[in-house]
């Protein structure tokens, strides 16, 4: 290795002079030029390249690892390598400096500033000088163990989450063997152990439990097979009686799209079933009620055509069998055209699950008007269990989704004024604190007190007084941003959450937009009313870092508002 650079640090590319060359053989002259070469190229890979004797000097270190590092070479190179983490050569795997000795191992090397760099190196030792000596190219390989360490975590999630599901949860290897069943699907084969199920073939541990084992081997054959999903039913055994599962088997692919494995989960339906073969065995009773229902009821073919509506139907859509029957979904109906394309997707799901489902869709009426509905989707069987038709309930819930709407809107709304009250301005100020956490001007409070307020209450009455409030409430809505949120606080108190860029000159002029505002007069019943207000402002974080301490800090700076306007009245009266 004449080419690795001196002791004192000069620069390690090697260079020939003409004279040198001229004295030697044209061998000689190819392997100087071989050996410079080698140097040039190590010089310009982005792995860590550096050698070192038994006293930990240096004899050679590469660019990249200057640059990783943070050192300049020529301190390397007058440096011991402990320097940068490498250790003592008389302890652990280092010790070995036989020549022509190479391992590869995973450690960790220091930079500059401290930094810890994970690295993998790959070692060999040479003779040079007669003495031995370490070349070690290193690897950093921070980004892989960081992925690691996320996949790891993912991976106890996922056991976390599978030994706590009440749902069936196994894991099998391409050669169908079980690699991993969760405690529900052991409980399930009668409290079978690890050692009985983990290792084995599902072919040797459902042989009893399960009546239609074949059939379910096969599904999971096809899932290697074709690597598709594969969704069917499981027939088991037990004690009780016979309970039926809806399966799902899935193709695990590695990050090379590999296949891995298969994970199978399964949920007891036997309720489910069991209501299927009463629906079934009472069909003809249920036609002739469902004939004078108020909801409607409609049956669809394996094509998907209506075979069957009952009067409801009539009387929703308009319409006379001869306009529906024998027709698709969405064909001489109020159904949308993307209302029609999803109904149609659920009863094919319906038909290749064989499990009932539920739906809601809206449906216009003739005046335009939307109306909410309900939909049941049943699959009816023969006598062999195939399923041979759909049944559909539809029931009205326009009522109740109104319902719901208003009392949502109640539990987060000023019922006088309409804006946003104390429970929606706190949920907004929890939310935007957790947006603005990496932004000191992302958030800011303006706290509102009306002065005047009392007066025209006990003057005009709570009639004047409620005008004014749902005038002010209109006009802060009127001076904010689409990003802002204007709340009734109580009373005559209103808050302003200011939900984007919060700097002084937007303050400020959020500020005299308010004044501005609230200060023009109101006009009642003939009366011009005239109202002040005293604004405080708290900003995040500088006066607080939750919803409670904001606003009493936005309290407090209101009250010293209001005590200034009156400290300035008293000096003006």
């Amino acid at each position: 290795m004449s080419g690795l650079a001196s002791r004192s640090g000069e620069s390690q590319t090697v260079h020939y002079t003409v004279d040198t060359l001229a004295r030697m053989s044209m061998s000689q002259t190819r392997a100087l030029q071989a050996e410079a070469l080698g140097c040039l190229a190590l010089e310009q890979i982005n792995d860590l390249v550096y050698a070192f004797d038994r006293q930990l000097r240096f004899h050679y270190i590469n660019e990249a690892a200057c640059r990783i590092l943070g050192f300049a070479r020529e301190e390397l190179m007058t440096a011991s390598a402990a320097v940068i983490g490498m250790e003592d050569p008389g302890t652990g795997q280092g010790a070995e400096w036989s020549i022509g000795a190479h391992y590869t191992t995973e450690m960790y090397l220091m930079s500059r500033g401290g930094r810890v760099i994970p690295v993998e190196i790959s070692v060999r030792v040479i003779e040079y000088g007669g003495e031995p000596l370490r070349v070690v190219v290193a690897r950093d390989i921070g980004e892989r163990k960081r992925l690691e360490e996320i996949a790891y975590a993912r991976l106890g999630r996922f056991r976390t989450l599978a030994e706590n599901s009440p749902d069936c949860i196994m894991h099998l290897d391409t050669q169908l063997r079980c690699t991993y069943a969760n405690p529900a699907f052991k409980q399930l084969l009668a409290d079978l152990q690890d050692a009985q199920i983990v290792g084995q073939s599902v072919e040797s541990f459902l042989v009893v439990p399960v009546s239609n084992r074949l059939e379910v081997i096969e599904r999971l054959r096809r899932v290697i097979q074709d690597r598709t999903l594969q969704e069917y039913e499981i027939l088991l055994n037990t004690a009780s009686g016979e309970r039926v599962f809806l399966a799902r088997a899935v193709p695990e692919l590695d990050s090379r799209g590999e296949l891995v494995g298969v994970i199978s989960t399964a949920r007891d339906i036997t309720p489910l079933k069991r209501m299927e073969s009463e629906l079934a065995a009472r069909a003809r009773e249920f036609h002739t009620l469902v004939e004078h229902l108020p909801d409607v009821v409609v049956r669809y073919d394996l094509q998907l055509r209506r075979t069957y509506v009952n009067a409801a139907f009539h009387t929703v859509h308009g319409t006379t069998d001869e306009d529906v029957l024998g027709k698709l979904p969405g064909d001489g109906s109020r159904l949308t055209e993307p209302g029609a394309v999803a109904l149609q997707a659920l009863l094919r799901q319906t038909f290749a699950t064989r499990v009932p489902c539920d739906h809601e869709f809206a449906l216009p009426a003739k005046d335009g008007k939307i109306f909410y509905w309900h939909l049941r989707v049943i699959p009816e069987f023969d006598e062999s269990e195939a399923v041979v038709s759909l049944l559909t309930v539809w029931y009205e819930v326009t009522e109740r989704k109104h319902l719901l709407a208003n009392l949502d809107r109640m539990a987060y709304h000023d019922a006088l004024t309409g804006i946003a009250n104390r429970a929606l301005l706190v949920e907004r100020i929890t939310k935007g604190l957790h947006a603005a956490a990496n932004r000191c001007d992302a958030l800011a409070l303006l706290f509102i007190d009306l002065d005047g307020f009392k007066v025209v209450n006990d003057h005009w009455g709570h009639a004047a007084g409620d005008a004014v409030l749902v005038a002010i409430a209109q006009r802060l809505q009127s001076v904010v941003r689409e990003a802002d949120t204007v709340a009734r606080f109580g009373g005559d108190e209103f808050v302003i959450l200011l939900g984007e860029s919060c700097g002084a000159a937007t303050l400020t002029a959020s500020m005299d937009k308010v004044t501005a505002a609230i200060g023009q007069p109101i006009l009642w019943k003939g009366t011009i009313l005239r109202i002040g207000a005293s604004v405080g402002l708290a900003r995040y974080p500088e006066d607080g870092v939750d919803a409670h301490s904001l606003l009493q800090c936005a309290d407090t700076s209101m009250y010293r508002d209001k005590a200034r306007r009156q400290s300035r009245a008293g000096k003006h009266a």
